[in-house]
């Protein structure tokens, strides 16, 4: 064993500390105070040696973070790193269509309560989001509803009414001259198929009038459209109605995840811009965040695991693991695991938080994933917390053979306790393979975005028993250190041909943290 300690107070250092309100200004790695200090280094034999880095992102604000970096050094000594960044809004650009001239428009109606009722068959070449029309309640009326249900045409008027709507929503007491629009949301058509949008085709859009004096804007016929009225034809004007296309939303997501690729294995590659890669699914379990990846290839397919979370309301909490997969990198092509297969709208969480716990307990849940691939198993460890305070690495596991392996995913319990060790404020623990040492290693940061932080080493025989303590890392480490993680092959594994390099942030805040990339050794 070899022990490495250093006197961690000098006057000069002190005076460096009063110039500097935090650990995004400090110029050097070591501790400036004693209140600052960190431990002395303690290094065992296949501990890392840190030795020189380079910055490889300086947020230029706090819209431009990227952390948690998840990076892979591949056979042709070229690199491809994920990394956390920051979100978005849901939906697509506006896009409408309104099917009528541009005749000038007059009222239609009003209709006989309970009885009027009026319809606009139409054909829509492309996937859409809602369909309605513009109306009044001649606004003498105190209380006006309309029913609304869309049917798929089936042979003609009478026919099509006689089938099940696919969609309905009554507009109770609605205002004068305004849209009603029936969307995949308030029909519950998406509850009930999962589809975001109604499939291209011809439908009938049927109106019927609940109460008060409901009716339409009249405008003139577009060709191709077709208008009744109390089941009457009309040939001269028409409802004056609009169709979207685009999917808009509600809220927005803190993080998605982005793509870089370097044509070489060394802390001054040159990094492509971020191509932003995998984003949250607006109606999927990880609605509000993908961040934190870890990717490994098994056969064709390249998987990732990342955190995500439902919970807007507290979108730091109650968090779980999900999944997915590509063959190709950097086309936004990610399947999603969604429960039982590959791809779909709605993401399943692989590692799930207890939901019941959700808005109620508001603890950490699952999260902070990494993936290694050894002996034919996926080792997919992660950080759980159902105790405030309380942050555990866990352990699941399941055959690299079966392309569905989340579905396999098999329980090995906790892994390492960092509290029972008396530390506090950690980072996920990142876990890799070390083929020359033939054991796994964990790292993970403590007083994590702190002056006083530093970096712990954890070893496994086999990455499932005998979890120990082997280093604790400062010396050479930037202040303020978070999410430390090994570049890895494909497998999840650090061999002894490649360049050996660890990634990490720097920085009390994620949203300005620098990203840190260095050369280390294993001691010998």
């Amino acid at each position: 064993m070899k022990k490495l300690t250093y006197v961690t107070q000098f006057f000069a250092a002190l005076l460096l500390l009063m110039q500097f309100s935090s650990c995004d200004d400090l110029p050097a790695p070591e501790p400036v105070s004693e209140d600052n200090a960190r431990p002395a280094d303690v290094v065992n034999y296949g501990s890392p040696v840190m030795k020189d880095g380079v910055y490889i992102n300086k947020p230029a604000s706090s819209s431009n973070f990227r952390y948690a970096a998840a990076v892979i050094a591949n056979a042709d000594g070229s690199m491809d790193m994920w990394l956390s960044a920051p979100g978005a809004g849901y939906g697509e650009a506006e896009k409408w269509d309104t099917l009528n001239t541009a005749a000038s428009q007059s009222a239609m109606g009003p209709l006989t309560a309970k009885t009027g009722d009026g319809a606009i068959k139409a054909t829509m070449e492309e996937d859409f989001f809602s369909w309605g029309a513009h109306c009044p309640n001649w606004s003498s009326q105190t209380f006006t509803s309309f029913a609304f249900s869309l049917y798929e045409w089936n042979t003609d008027y009478a026919t099509t009414l006689k089938g099940e709507p696919i969609a309905t929503h009554d507009f109770i007491g609605y205002g004068d001259g305004v849209w009603l629009d029936l969307t995949t949301r308030n029909s519950g058509y998406f509850e009930k198929t999962g589809n975001i949008k109604f499939p291209a085709g011809t439908y009938l859009l049927y109106m019927k009038s609940i109460e008060g004096t409901a009716g339409w804007w009249g405008i003139g016929a577009k060709k191709g459209v077709t208008y009744w009225m109390n089941g009457k034809e009309q040939t001269d004007k028409g409802q004056r109605n609009r169709v979207q296309y685009s999917a808009p939303s509600d809220f927005s997501y803190t993080d998605q995840i982005s793509w870089r690729t370097a044509g070489v294995t060394d802390i001054h590659a040159t990094w492509s811009v971020d191509s932003l890669d995998l984003a949250p699914a607006e109606f999927g379990n990880d609605r509000t965040c993908a961040k934190e990846p870890s990717v490994v290839k098994i056969g064709e397919y390249y998987y990732m695991a990342y955190t995500g979370s439902y919970n807007q309301e507290d979108m730091t909490k109650d968090n779980s693991v999900f999944a997915a997969r590509t063959k190709t990198l950097g086309d936004k092509s990610w399947e999603k695991w969604n429960g039982t297969g590959w791809g779909g709208e709605t993401p399943e969480a692989v590692v799930k938080y207890d939901i019941a716990k959700r808005d109620t307990s508001k603890f950490y849940g699952a999260g902070e994933p990494s993936l290694v691939i050894k002996d034919n198993q996926v080792y997919l460890y992660y950080t759980y917390s159902d105790v405030s305070g309380i942050y555990t690495t866990r352990l699941a596991v399941a055959a690299t053979a079966d392309e569905n392996w989340p579905a396999g995913l098999a329980d090995k319990g906790v892994m390492l306790d960092p509290a029972a060790e008396g530390m506090a404020n950690t980072s996920g623990a990142s876990v890799k393979f070390i083929d020359e040492l033939n054991r796994f290693h964990a790292v993970q940061a403590v007083n994590r975005g702190q002056n006083n932080s530093y970096i712990v080493v954890w070893e496994s025989v086999d990455g499932q028993t005998g979890w120990t303590q082997i280093a604790t890392l400062s010396d050479n480490v930037r202040p303020c250190v978070d999410y430390p993680r090994y570049v890895s092959d494909d497998q999840g594994h650090v061999t002894a041909g490649m360049n050996h390099l660890l990634v990490y942030n720097s920085g009390s805040k994620l949203n300005t943290a620098k990203l840190w990339i260095c050369d280390f050794e294993f001691a010998k």
